[in-house]
C-alpha cells in the first residue's frame, strides 16, 4: 500500500477536476475565490498539481479603497472607523497575504493589474493577462460589464446598499480620495500601495 502522498495527490487532483466538471467543459478555469495569494495555498496548489499557480492580482490603491469604504458608510447613515470597520476582516487579511507573498520567493506568481492602469489602458491590461496565463489574447467586450444580482444579499447582510454596486462597461470611480479622506488618512494609506 502506498504512502499518503501517493493517495492524497491523484484524490486532490480528481476532486479539483470532478468540481469544476459541474462549473464548465472549458479548458481554462480562472478561479475567482479570494486567498489563493496566501503562500500556504500557492504551497497547496504546486504540491497537488506540480507546477505554480498563476494569480492575478486586481489591485487598486488603498487610499482609493479606504475613501471608497468611508463614502459608502457615509452613503448609508453610518459612522466609519478603520479599526472598526477595516482592521481584521476580508481587506486587510487578503491584503497582508499579499504583501507576504509579494516579498517571498512566490512573487512571480503574482501579476498585478492596477485598477487605474485597467481603466485607462483595458485592451492592453487583458493583453498583459492572457500572456501571463500563456494563452491566446480574446476579444472581451468590455460594454458587457455588469453587477451580479447575487451580491445583493451581501450588502444587506452588511447593511450597505451600493458595496458592489459597478456601473455598465469599464468604467472609472469618480470616487475622490483627497476630497473623501483627511489628510492624515490620505498619507497613511498611500503608503500601503506597496506594489507601485
Amino acid at each position: 500500500m502506498g504512502g499518503l502522498k501517493e493517495v492524497k495527490i491523484p484524490y486532490l487532483q480528481k476532486l479539483t477536476e470532478s468540481y469544476f466538471d459541474q462549473l464548465t467543459d472549458k479548458p481554462v478555469v480562472i478561479d475567482h475565490r479570494r486567498g489563493w495569494q496566501g503562500i500556504a495555498n500557492i504551497e497547496m496548489y504546486s504540491e497537488v498539481f506540480g507546477e505554480l499557480p498563476k494569480i492575478i492580482c486586481l489591485v487598486r490603491n488603498v487610499e482609493e479603497i479606504i475613501a471608497s469604504y468611508k463614502e459608502i458608510f457615509r452613503k448609508n447613515k453610518k459612522g466609519w472607523e478603520y479599526n472598526r470597520d477595516m482592521s481584521g476582516n476580508v481587506f486587510e487579511l487578503n491584503y497582508n497575504q499579499l504583501k507576504e507573498t509579494y516579498n517571498s520567493k512566490y512573487r512571480d506568481c503574482l501579476l498585478f493589474v492596477e485598477y487605474n492602469n485597467l481603466v485607462d489602458d483595458t485592451e492592453f491590461e487583458l493583453e498583459r493577462i492572457y500572456d501571463f496565463i500563456g494563452e491566446d489574447i480574446y476579444r472581451h467586450n468590455t460594454n458587457s460589464v455588469k453587477e451580479l444580482r447575487a451580491y445583493k444579499s451581501v450588502d444587506s447582510a452588511y447593511g450597505l446598499a451600493g458595496l458592489h454596486k459597478i456601473k455598465r462597461g469599464v468604467v472609472r470611480s469618480k470616487t475622490n480620495a483627497q476630497k473623501i479622506l483627511t489628510t492624515d488618512e490620505f498619507s497613511k494609506f498611500k503608503e500601503f500601495t506597496f506594489w507601485n
